[in-house]
């Protein structure tokens, strides 16, 4: 009778979690049974919702850029001599701020465009010119090493290598890669005006949310606190704070970074009188937002405008380049975005490796600070789970020696 009881009781009390284990179980073999209708259903809500959350995405850059011109602003304010003018700052921060934000982005996504994609089809062009005298350079240079080795008794057999049918090969392939970029960028445009509603729509959703964030914050802060008890509200807020202090940082750090770098390489080339430095400059800058592998993929695109006109001067970017990475990752990187984000460098490369993969660029974007975020959250749970146990040994011991004294 009392086994029964026991029994009943125990039932009573982990009724809600016998209860949530049956609903999971039942939701996961039906999600497993229908994988691929599941599929086709996330599918299109991705699609439907894929504007809001590029608004969202962008809303969350930009508002880094925001703080920073907000801060600015008060600033200024601050050191002003006239105080009647308080009420009309205050309520032109945000409008001033935010119109600034956006002419600042888009200003800079208009310049990449109109420098680096003029370079790199001046320098096609430039090869495709240039290919003639390379073919004589280049015949002059084997006959050349071919006497020379003749002249000391090194047989040395004649190939028929027709250079300038493989020059007027390259030239051609050149001329199509011209072609392909010019067509590319004029498919790149076509698309994006054919997909004008989705872009204006995910721009208005952020500049909205930039505008009533403080609002909209408020307004998620109530209504988890009405729909949750106040442990998990507690827990929930908890995470909501660390991803978002996680991610604030991650992204201010990258921008910060990305801009000192490409300043800095600007600078250095133009001491050492490299060409393309503005282009090149920019697409080490950019590529740095991607951590670890960024900048090495601006560097060989750099690499590649510089080599045609200047080959040893290619190499000496490559050098700079190294150089100028060493500079940032043991003094830049460190002040810049210093230990925010908290994540080994071996899951730094994991996040961005698992992410590329998965998600593309954005993925490689985004994976250091969701890794970092999981990572924090599964050291302060391991945290927790050791000080209990050691609670426990501790309570265990002191039962034992008060049963001893007794």
């Amino acid at each position: 009778m009392s086994e029964g009881s026991e029994r009943m009781k125990f039932v009573k009390e982990n009724m809600k979690q016998i209860l949530l284990i049956i609903v999971f179980t039942a939701l996961l073999i039906f999600a497993l049974v229908n994988f691929e209708v599941l599929l086709a259903l996330l599918g299109g809500l991705y699609r439907i919702l894929s504007p809001f959350l590029a608004g969202f995405c962008v809303a969350f850059i930009m508002n880094e850029l925001l703080k920073a011109l907000e801060k600015l602003w008060d600033r200024l304010g601050a050191h002003g001599k006239r105080r009647r003018s308080e009420a009309f700052r205050r309520k032109a921060k945000r409008p001033v701020c935010l119109a600034l934000s956006v002419i600042l982005v888009l200003g800079m996504i208009s310049a990449m465009f109109l420098i680096i994609i003029p370079e790199i089809k001046s320098t096609i062009t430039l090869i495709s010119d240039s290919m003639p005298e390379y073919v004589q350079e280049t015949e002059a240079w084997i006959a050349r090493v071919s006497d020379f080795l003749r002249a000391h008794g090194i047989d040395v057999p004649k190939y028929d290598i027709d250079i300038a049918k493989i020059a007027d090969r390259i030239t051609k392939s050149l001329s199509n890669m011209g072609a392909s970029l010019f067509n590319m960028t004029v498919n790149a445009t076509t698309s994006i005006v054919s997909s004008i509603y989705d872009v204006l729509l995910s721009f208005v959703f952020a500049i909205y949310l930039l505008v009533q964030k403080e609002k909209l914050i408020s307004q998620g802060q109530r209504i988890l606190y009405a729909i949750l008890p106040d442990k998990h509200y507690e827990r929930l807020t908890g995470i909501l704070r660390l991803s978002n202090h996680t991610f604030s940082s991650f992204v201010s750090g990258q921008l910060t970074e990305a801009v000192i770098l490409g300043v800095l390489c600007f600078i250095g080339m133009l001491l050492f009188r490299m060409p393309y430095a503005a282009a090149a400059s920019i697409l080490v800058g950019f590529t740095a937002l991607i951590p670890l592998l960024g900048s090495f993929i601006g560097t060989g695109i750099g690499a590649f405008l510089i080599l045609f006109v200047d080959p040893p001067k290619a190499l000496g970017f490559i050098l700079f380049i190294i150089v100028l990475q060493q500079l940032e990752g043991n003094l830049i990187y460190p002040k810049v975005v210093g230990k925010s984000v908290g994540l080994p460098g071996i899951w730094v490369l994991v996040s961005v490796t698992v992410g590329g993969d998965a998600f593309g660029v954005m993925g490689m974007l985004v994976g250091v600070p969701i890794c970092s975020v999981a990572y924090t959250l599964a050291r302060e749970f391991i945290r927790h789970r050791v000080e209990r146990k050691q609670q426990r040994a501790r309570e265990g011991d002191n039962k034992k020696l008060d049963k001893q004294k007794g």
